[in-house]
């Protein structure tokens, strides 16, 4: 394969190739073919995906084309949902059919476009099924985020992919095996264009060739996706667009849930700005979208190919703008960001009609394996949307009832700490529900009865709003002997006293001075760490000390007769070679050794027990959890400090040190003058300033994902000048498992995330999300949803994975029956 880089738009080859095809097709008295017997001919397909596009926002408000065609013209799906709202794994699901937790592309970075996706899940993909059945594919535009272009994934015919993320100008595309690079030219560059063009390009090639073959190709547009840069002709359009501001618009701050919207305010009005032209830009750039639809259906509609084509319109994933207080961003568990547009038209499908039933963007691999009469493998997630499809030409409005209701959305990478041997975080979830009761049951249990026993490791305590808790006992052991006031031997030579209380579960301690000598062991790391924290505390006297001198530097340079040496705090002594070695040797953590003798003994502390009314609650901590450090009532440094020199280990560790150093000074240092052309210098360039605006001091939070936006985000008109603001627009918690349900009853989202936060949301009576509802739930109510949230996320295969509701959930705890014996959902025929 060549992998050669071609610096100029496109290949002559390929603009003589589609001139002589639009001559042979388009030739003076040459008629579009037409197609009388075509019932024995598989139709085409025609998939047109866009990049984070909203459905909730009013995007699709501005495409009349595409809604004129697919919408009046077709049939659109009024609950279709991601299953993921991040880029690569939900690609990942379109192409397989899969769960997140089935081809494990959990986030943009993690097995995406990896050689553990190539190997497992890529030639599993509906486009090797099509291609071994007789159709000519052909994929055109963004594939992963991670791809690199070293390969041609199995499957397609014809290849014309993105290297990396979305972009309009300045990419790089794998051309059937050539990199090809693009520059900034919109009449040759311009991505969504080229899409289009070489799609139609491959589609006329192949109907030329082969004239009774199917033809399935994916139309990948870039669009809205960042950086948002949209065709010349279209940059002065939509100005003063409210769409976006939804009822939960600014609608902040949010302590009812999660960590990232607790610690966002109402945005500033810099923020709120950038969040409107952002909106502005994104419509900008659907507007060549919506004309390569319109290009693509005049040219089905010219070669007489209309009749027998099924286009299908879909996004990733959905988008927010403000909502929440959050400028930009995707990734949460909201119907902003899990909810796409989605339309389909096609034979059989009755134009303007619409569906109802929860659609996923699992379902579109059996869709199209169905459609191009192949039967769908058996470990695809997803349920063809066909019998939908054709159920739509018998009425407007389509809800078939032997249809799924709950559907699982997945978001994060898994922490390797918490996944057990069946792929389930283990957390206290599982202590609050389970499938032996609610947290009402366990409460009852003599096991978790307060005070904690020797051996209990739970006990149930009501909070402040007087609902039942679970939480943890302390390790305790013997009981504390308060009255006779004992001491415990901790070895032969050392004795402290143990008594201590346990209220509520804690232990209250206290230290009081006593006489003894420490005895080796554990006991001498403590000395020297006490010793080393002392070493610190001389640094920073000296750092002090310095600024001091470094004044009366400048002060004796401007004035030697009148100054006054009284007022500056000089040091009291001077600094000898001995408190020298000692700082380097705190700075630089060099092996060390010492004299025991020779350091001033050390005061150890009692641990004196403040013993509680009731006896019967008074247990003993051990000794080796309670007692971590002794504080050292110390004054004096040791003696004596001899350096034995640096190991091999030592030394490469500070070399690597200096290196780090090294780098972190160039991020520092002045901004590098790249020649031009140096694709090197400018990739490094690029590196340099996204490190700076996601580390810079004054935009960080722990825990949460902030960056800077500045006037250099967009290069393209409208630009942004208002200046840089800091925002925050994900968080490190921001993992979660969602049952999505919707039936003639229920319409509610739950969500629990890896942190044991939970959420709910009663769509039906508020459909903006703006109170989280968890406490109007019993906990009969949470264990049915977290037994059923479980299991979805262990399913296989359609037919584990497609369930619905027998009836609504229990308004009240079901007493004397297990959750096993009073199942909520059932699975309904894949």
């Amino acid at each position: 394969m060549a992998t050669k880089i071609i610096n100029r738009s496109f290949t002559p080859s390929i603009i003589i190739a589609v001139l002589v095809i639009n001559a042979f097709v388009y030739g003076e008295g040459r008629r579009p073919r037409n197609r009388f017997n075509r019932e024995h001919e598989r139709p085409n397909i025609v998939i047109i995906m866009t990049d984070d596009q909203d459905s909730e926002l009013g995007s699709m408000n501005y495409m009349p084309k595409t809604r004129r065609i697919l919408e009046a013209g077709g049939v659109k799906f009024t609950n279709a949902f991601t299953n993921s709202p991040i880029c690569c794994p939900s690609r990942s699901s379109f192409l397989t059919g899969l769960h997140v937790h089935n081809h494990n592309i959990w986030t943009n970075n993690v097995n995406c476009s990896s050689k553990y996706w190539q190997t497992n899940f890529e030639v599993k993909s509906f486009a090797t099924y099509l291609q071994d059945s007789g159709y000519k594919t052909g994929y055109f535009g963004k594939y992963l985020n991670e791809y690199v272009g070293d390969h041609i994934p199995a499957g397609w015919r014809e290849w014309m992919g993105l290297v990396k993320n979305s972009a309009f100008y300045n990419y790089t595309v794998n051309y059937n095996g050539d990199l090809i690079k693009h520059g900034d030219d919109y009449h040759d560059d311009y991505f969504t264009d080229l899409i289009a063009n070489d799609s139609l390009a491959f589609f006329k090639s192949s109907k030329l060739s082969y004239p009774s073959k199917p033809v399935a190709m994916v139309l990948s547009m870039p669009a809205p996706h960042g950086p948002e840069d949209s065709a010349p002709q279209y940059s002065d359009m939509f100005q003063n667009i409210t769409d976006h501001r939804t009822p939960s618009w600014n609608y902040a701050p949010n302590p009812d849930k999660e960590l990232l919207l607790q610690i966002t305010g109402k945005m500033e009005p810099i923020q709120s700005q950038f969040a409107d032209l952002l909106m502005r830009k994104r419509v900008m750039t659907l507007q060549s979208v919506d004309d390569a639809v319109e290009k693509v259906y005049n040219e089905l509609s010219d070669l007489g190919e209309l009749n027998n084509t099924y286009m299908i319109y879909l996004s990733d994933h959905g988008y927010h703008l403000g909502q929440f207080g959050i400028p930009k961003g995707k990734s949460m568990p909201y119907e902003f960001d899990i909810r796409i547009p989605m339309y389909a038209r096609g034979p059989g499908i009755k134009p303007g009609s619409q569906i109802s039933n929860l659609v996923g963007i699992i379902d579109i691999a059996p869709t199209l394996l169905d459609i191009a009469q192949v039967t769908p493998p058996d470990h695809m997630d997803g349920k063809s949307l066909k019998p939908l499809l054709e159920d739509s030409n018998q009425s407007m409005s389509v809800q078939r009832k032997a249809w799924r209701d709950t559907f699982l959305i997945e978001r994060g990478k898994l922490r390797k700490q918490l996944i057990n041997t069946n792929g389930i975080t283990e957390n206290f979830l599982s202590i609050y529900f389970n499938n032996n009761g609610g947290i009402e049951s366990k409460c009852d249990k003599p096991r978790y009865q307060y005070p904690c026993k020797a051996d209990q490791k739970f006990y149930c305590h009501k909070d402040s709003l007087d609902r039942r808790r679970i939480r943890k006992c302390n390790k305790l052991t013997k009981k504390c002997p308060c009255k006779e006031n004992k001491r415990v031997k901790r070895n032969a030579e050392e004795k402290l006293v143990k008594k201590c209380s346990v209220i509520e579960g804690e232990v209250k301690c206290r230290r009081v001075e006593a006489n003894g000598k420490p005895k080796g062991g554990r006991k001498s790391q403590r000395v020297l760490s006490s010793h080393q924290k002392a070493l610190d505390d001389l640094i920073r006297d000296y750092k002090q000390q310095l600024v001091q001198l470094r004044i009366l530097r400048e002060d004796l340079q401007n004035d030697l007769e009148n100054i006054d040496l009284d007022k500056y705090k000089l040091p009291a002594h001077n600094v000898t070679s001995d408190d020298v070695k000692r700082v380097k040797l705190a700075r630089n953590n060099t092996r060390i050794t010492t004299s025991l003798q020779t350091m001033t003994t050390p005061q150890p502390l009692e641990l004196e027990c403040l013993c509680a009314a009731n006896e019967d609650e008074l247990n003993e901590v051990d000794p080796k959890d309670l007692v971590r450090e002794i504080n050292l009532q110390t004054t004096s440094l040791p003696v004596e400090f001899v350096s034995t020199g640096l190991s091999k280990r030592d030394q490469k560790r500070i070399e690597r040190q200096k290196k780090r150093d090294e780098k972190k000074q160039l991020r520092r240092g002045d901004k590098e003058i790249c020649d031009e052309g140096d694709r090197i210098c400018l990739r490094r360039q690029r590196k340099k300033a996204e490190f700076s605006k996601r580390n810079n001091p004054h935009c960080q939070v722990d825990g949460v994902e902030c960056t800077i936006m500045d006037n250099s985000h967009w290069k393209t008109e409208p630009k942004w000048d208002k200046g840089p603001f800091c925002f925050c627009n994900n968080a490190q918690s921001n993992v979660f498992w969602c049952l999505r349900v919707l039936n003639e009853t229920d319409n509610f989202l739950y969500c629990e995330y890896i942190n044991d936060f939970l959420s709910y949301f009663d769509i039906n009576k508020d459909p903006w999300q703006l109170r989280n509802a968890i406490h109007d739930l019993s906990y009969t109510q949470l264990g049915q949803l977290h037994n059923l949230l479980i299991r979805m996320r262990k399913c296989k295969g359609a037919k584990e994975c497609t369930y619905r509701h027998r009836n609504r959930l229990a308004s009240s705890p079901v007493s004397g029956r297990s959750y096993q014996s009073s199942p909520v959902i059932s699975p309904i025929p894949a």
